[in-house]
């Protein structure tokens, strides 16, 4: 399955070489002055000329400030900066590798305060930004997308994980008690992150990727955000996916559909109505439901099989499923390999030690 890993694949509107990213990681050796060094750019590119070497490099955070801040850090908030980035970019992608940017905005402020999304004591002291504060943020990430786009890069990253940023904490109900409409339900609290999400898309057109980094569980119990929350996010970007996986408990989450296995067919009718292309619902012993675009829908039986362990096997089925998609297999062909994997999964204890070589499955099937 490895070798799959060096085949070109498309991302949005990119095509990569390879699957293979090296991510947004500095060795901090900036100017100070917000632009990148030669030394920096070459570590970059003599990564992308190793043999296999990436098909993506994300050039990391290229954050602004939302108050008066210096931000020493490799940026693009200036004209100057972005000019500067914009041959270092063409440096890198002429090596065949694609160029993303991490952007963002911090909230930080010079008396040791973080603005966020309201007032308290986390791993720094957070104040709650008002409504002039947010739109400055909308204003500053507008122009972040506008210089990435005009230096060049393929693509941009956004990220909720990094709660120094201000994406996050808004997302987060352990950071957010605001009781305005940026805040309460999880509707509210997301509302900044499609917001944003919408404006960069309307900024850099299709012609750019955008991509998101998500966090869906904080593993903070109920006063974090939760997978159940997480889930109900995915249904807010449900439009912008071309591929959704839920097993039977996360379509109920998704649909608010309660027997799930009678009404099948009209949850997925409700995820296609939303955007999505292809449905595809785990359902354990009972199997798999794939309704695929161009595809008649279809219920692929479970294995009958002893079962030792269930840990690896959804994301073994997920893997399994992708492989067979890069080979240029059918939706249900992929669909059928991955239930033999998962069922080899089941029967052996582990996560990493019970997933099967490839040529085990083609031997089961």
């Amino acid at each position: 399955m490895i070798k799959h890993l060096l085949e070109p694949c498309e991302i949005g509107s990119m095509t990569l070489r390879n699957r293979l990213v090296y991510a947004a990681i500095t060795f901090k050796l900036g100017d100070y002055k917000g632009r990148l060094t030669d030394a920096e750019v070459d570590s970059m590119i003599y990564r992308a000329k190793k043999n296999p070497g990436p098909g993506l490099i994300i050039f990391p955070g290229l954050n602004d400030s939302l108050f008066p801040r210096t931000v020493t850090s490799v940026n693009i908030n200036s004209d100057d900066a972005m000019f500067s980035l914009r041959n270092q970019v063409r440096r890198v992608q002429s090596c065949g590798v694609r160029v993303a940017a991490e952007i963002g905005v911090f909230g930080f402020c010079p008396d040791g305060i973080a603005y966020g999304a309201s007032d308290m004591q986390h791993l720094i002291p957070l104040r709650a930004m008002t409504k002039d504060d947010i739109a400055r943020y909308y204003q500053k990430i507008e122009k972040l997308a506008k210089r990435a786009k005009m230096a060049g890069f393929d693509a941009v990253v956004l990220q909720t994980s990094v709660n120094k940023k201000i994406l996050g904490t808004f997302v987060s109900p352990y950071t957010n008690h605001r009781t305005d409409e940026y805040g309460g339900s999880l509707e509210n609290r997301a509302r900044i992150l499609v917001e944003t999400m919408k404006l960069v898309r309307a900024v850099v057109g299709k012609e750019m990727t955008v991509m998101l980094d998500l966090k869906v569980d904080e593993l903070l119990g109920e006063k974090g955000l939760q997978l159940k929350d997480g889930v109900a996010v995915a249904r807010m970007v449900a439009p912008y996916v071309d591929v959704i996986k839920p097993n039977e408990t996360e379509l109920q989450m998704l649909t608010g559909i309660a027997d799930i296995e009678e009404h099948l067919p009209e949850a997925a009718d409700w995820l296609r109505k939303k955007g999505v292309k292809h449905v595809l619902v785990t359902l354990g012993e009972k199997g798999v439901y794939l309704e695929a675009e161009g595809e008649a829908a279809c219920r692929i039986p479970a294995l009958q099989v002893e079962t030792v362990d269930t840990t690896a096997a959804g994301d073994s089925f997920t893997a399994a499923f992708a492989v067979m998609l890069a080979q240029g297999k059918s939706m249900k062909e992929s669909a059928v390999f991955a239930n033999y994997v998962s069922a080899l999964v089941v029967t052996r204890k582990g996560a990493q030690s019970s997933i099967p070589a490839l040529e085990e499955v083609e031997t089961y099937l």
